[in-house]
């Protein structure tokens, strides 16, 4: 499977050396789980490897793209390199989305992740993909995964590491509504240990990205070494290659959306509902009736969001800061928005996880959305409670 994985590449983006170490590195990454059969597993891999051949070291494509963006950096090259996987991991991904019911990998895996959330089949494949295209590059010292309790070493002295939620918005991936993947990657510190390298804030990331898997498949893109935001398209056709669709891309100062679980209105504080109320109606500062538009993918709506203005969230402190919260607001920023904890100094960015799964509110969006949100009483929902849907 190794082999063939790597034979689909162009030739130019992998050493000789760096395929011989794969072998070594990825295959406790590639050992079957319980949650799928080998035999499916094999099938649903293979086919999805297949689609996934990479075409970015084409003049044009991502690896280049980063290659530019990134000049003026020492490690331009090796960071379009791990930009480059990133972006094969989510063609490979989305490849296996659209193949599962195919193959009757749909359903729960039996299992939990970190956080406590009930794992899908697809939730546990998606981390292995990730986790295998990163361990190929030689460049990823140590991953961190939404899916998983701690760090994980991947290749000692690399110079990278790399954050990500391999399946954001799985309880949607059964029902054909969109879901995402999100990732973050930072430069490895000398002399920091493994189990502390992601404990940072997001302010230091190098670059974020998210791919959103619906009616196209998008990635969304903020580079290392350039201030914006760019939007590839995956070109499903033979070679299924990413194309710059959209280079910039800005948030709206102010939109007319917002995007939360209203099911949960009795427990928000006074201040969340005074506003919702407002703005319902009309009587925010923009004075435009707002609407509610929610996906429950939080990738789904923050894409949503970043193309027609609002903001999208949870008001309760249930987003994870290093796999979720931190690289979306990165790309936020980087699109001229902002992203907090709904108070008037609560940036994301400056928010430093003290263990691995932490959780925030989280409030992203229209910058003048975000400032008049911060006018109100406190947004942030009091207490811890828990809910089983």
């Amino acid at each position: 499977l190794v082999q063939s994985r790597a034979a689909s590449r162009a030739p130019d983006t992998r050493s000789h050396g760096a395929m011989t170490a794969l072998t070594r590195r990825s295959a406790s990454f590639l050992a079957p789980r319980a949650v799928l059969s080998t035999a499916s597993r094999v099938r649903l891999r293979a086919r999805a490897s297949a689609a996934a051949a990479s075409t970015s070291a084409a003049p044009g494509y991502l690896a280049a793209a980063v290659r530019e963006d990134a000049a003026g950096l020492g490690d331009a090259h090796e960071l379009s390199l791990l930009i480059s996987a990133l972006g094969d991991a989510c063609k490979e991904i989305g490849a296996a989305l659209e193949a599962a019911p195919l193959l009757g990998v749909s359903g729960y895996a039996g299992g939990c992740n970190a956080s406590g959330d009930a794992q899908k089949k697809l939730d546990v494949l998606a981390d292995e993909i990730m986790r295998a295209r990163l361990a190929e590059t030689g460049l990823v010292r140590c991953l961190a995964s939404e899916e998983n309790d701690g760090v994980v070493a991947v290749t000692e002295g690399a110079p990278f590491v790399v954050v990500f939620d391999p399946l954001d918005g799985s309880r949607n991936v059964d029902v054909s509504i969109p879901v995402g993947t999100i990732a973050g990657v930072y430069r490895a510190e000398a002399g920091k240990p493994l189990e502390e390298q992601p404990l940072r804030p997001g302010r230091e990331l190098v670059c974020a990205l998210y791919v959103n898997y619906s009616v196209q498949t998008t990635l969304c893109l903020a580079p290392p070494g350039a201030e914006r935001v760019d939007f590839w398209t995956l070109d499903r056709s033979p070679g299924r290659a990413w194309v710059r669709t959209a280079e910039d891309v800005q948030c709206p100062v102010r939109g007319a959306i917002y995007s939360l679980n209203t099911a949960r209105a009795f427990d928000w504080s006074e201040g969340l509902r005074q506003y919702i109320d407002d703005v319902s109606q009309g009587k925010g500062q923009s004075g435009k009736q707002a609407s509610l538009r929610y996906v429950c993918s939080l990738v789904s709506d923050f894409h949503r969001t970043l193309l027609q203005g609002g903001w999208c969230g949870n008001p309760r402190a249930h987003l994870r800061i290093v796999f979720e919260c931190a690289p979306l607001a990165f790309i936020a920023e980087r699109a001229g928005g902002l992203a907090t904890d709904g108070t008037a100094g609560g940036r994301v960015l400056d928010r430093l996880p003290l263990h691995l799964h932490d959780r925030m509110e989280l409030f992203m969006g229209s910058s003048e959305d975000i400032q008049e949100l911060a006018t109100y009483p406190d947004v942030r929902q009091p207490g811890d409670k828990a809910y089983s849907v």
